[in-house]
């Protein structure tokens, strides 16, 4: 039987398998995590 079905999970943020790049490609990739996570939230 579940007990805590109100309890929240706190879950780390994961890491990102690559290094973060600095100048145009790390907005690039700045931007590209951003969309996922809007995405990841509907």
């Amino acid at each position: 039987m579940i007990d805590c079905v109100d309890d929240v999970l706190t879950v780390p943020a994961p890491v990102p398998p690559v290094g973060l790049s600095s100048g145009p490609l790390g907005e690039v990739q700045a931007a590209d995590r951003e969309i996922s996570r809007q995405t990841a939230r509907r």
